[in-house]
């Protein structure tokens, strides 16, 4: 029991200095910014929708406003609050890889 206990404090420390690294590397956005935002919603995990940061929400947050998806009542464009883990940049336009 000792050693179980042992070991699970151990993957916890491990845990946690990864976590820790990925928030050092996440990448800061800024207002105006096109992003790509990842789905949290059961079904569509792994997908992903473009949007622009409306504002940064203390340190790790940002409202976003997505290019694509609409209100319940489809008058305005969607904006929700995400982790900075849950959004990346944009991948480059092709010409500009060139």
């Amino acid at each position: 029991m000792e050693r179980h206990e042992s070991r699970m404090e151990m993957l916890t420390e491990s845990v946690k200095s990864i976590a820790f690294k990925k928030q050092q590397i996440t990448k800061v956005f800024h207002k105006g910014d096109e992003v790509e935002v990842a789905s949290q919603v059961y079904g569509f995990v792994g997908s992903y929708y473009e949007a622009t940061i409306v504002s940064p929400i203390g340190a790790y947050h940002y409202r976003i406003k997505y290019k694509n998806l609409l209100t319940d009542d489809e008058s305005a464009p969607l904006e929700e609050m995400f982790t900075s883990a849950a959004i990346r940049p944009v991948p480059p336009h092709q010409d500009e890889t060139m």
